[in-house]
């Protein structure tokens, strides 16, 4: 308990990096003290800093992993399950949890919280016997960090497998619980993706509001497979994956993710509100009506893209 007021008490008060937490920067990939994207949400509070941080550290190890293979034709990392190669010596294995771990040491060193984070995950791992499990590490984030967490299945009735795990999940999240984690009913992410034989009514408010999330940890069937969620995008690891495969670290819409339930954790307070998501879709409209002009504009020589209107002009008629 004290620790738990210990850090809930930094997350409350912190406002700026310390010099010494913008010092530890070293240019790995994951760093990301650097990032003035990742800066600049201070000014949103220290929660959704660490989300934002954590969000760029997972697309940065994408990033660097696919322009070291460009460079050299080896990447950053490789399948903790794969037998690496002697060329492989100075190159990372990863799994899906160890991927997690090291976005969120990255994100937390830039919020000068590095080892409350590591304590955390040592907690965590005992827990768990001594091998870290991604739903005791999520337990974690929420009872020391206060995390908020949501639950999410594409087809609640009609999972595409037929296993009665999925619509029992459903009703135990409902009722605020997903295997000890606690979430939230009136954020639950249900029926995006109904199965091709269903006849549940397709629902995208829960995507559309994911779209607008930083970040959160991921879990699928209760900690099978553990990723991160970025803007609704899944970054996850394939742990059989070669050092030269661009699939080391992929990115995929939770909307089209094979997995068929779960629950995510997330900071605190970064939920998108009624009026941000009002906001998004306003933009994603404007953005769509500025692509269609741009679609039927002028040509630079004065004729239009309809033909019927160039003939009229010429004092033809189109035929």
């Amino acid at each position: 308990m004290k620790k738990r007021t210990l850090i809930l008490a930094l997350v409350s008060s912190f406002g700026v990096l310390s010099a010494q937490a913008q010092d530890l920067c070293t240019g790995v990939p994951e760093c990301v003290m650097d990032l003035r994207e990742a800066i600049d949400s201070f000014s949103d509070g220290l929660q959704a800093f660490i989300g934002h941080a954590a969000a760029e550290a997972a697309k940065r190890m994408d990033e660097a992993h696919d322009a070291a293979i460009d460079a050299t034709g080896l990447g950053l990392y490789y399948g903790a399950y794969r037998s690496p190669l002697d060329s492989w010596s100075e190159i990372e294995a990863h799994d899906c949890t160890t991927y997690l771990v090291t976005v969120l040491k990255a994100a937390f060193d830039a919020a000068d919280l590095g080892d409350e984070i590591r304590d955390l995950i040592s907690d965590a791992a005992a827990n768990g016997g001594g091998a870290l499990k991604g739903i005791d590490l999520m337990q974690l984030m929420q009872e020391r960090f206060a995390w908020d967490g949501a639950y999410w299945n594409p087809d609640v009735a009609h999972p595409s497998d037929a296993d009665d795990e999925h619509p029992y999940s459903a009703y135990l999240a409902s009722k605020g619980s997903y295997y000890g984690i606690d979430v939230d009913p009136e954020h639950a992410v249900l029926n995006y993706r109904p199965s091709w034989n269903s006849d549940t009514e397709q629902d995208t408010t829960g995507i559309e509001a994911l779209e607008q999330l930083p970040f959160a940890i991921l879990a699928a069937r209760g900690g099978k497979h553990m990723a991160v969620l970025v803007n609704g995008q899944v970054y996850e690891v394939h742990w059989l994956a070669s050092a030269s495969s661009r699939d080391v670290i992929t990115s995929t819409p939770l909307s089209e993710f094979d997995w068929l339930s779960g629950a995510i954790v997330y900071p605190s307070g970064t939920w998108p509100s009624a009026d941000e998501l009002a906001a998004a879709q306003e933009a994603e409209a404007s953005e769509e009506i500025t692509a269609d002009d741009a679609n039927t504009a002028d040509p630079d020589d004065g004729t239009s893209l309809d033909p019927e209107l160039d003939s009229e002009a010429d004092g033809e008629t189109a035929p």
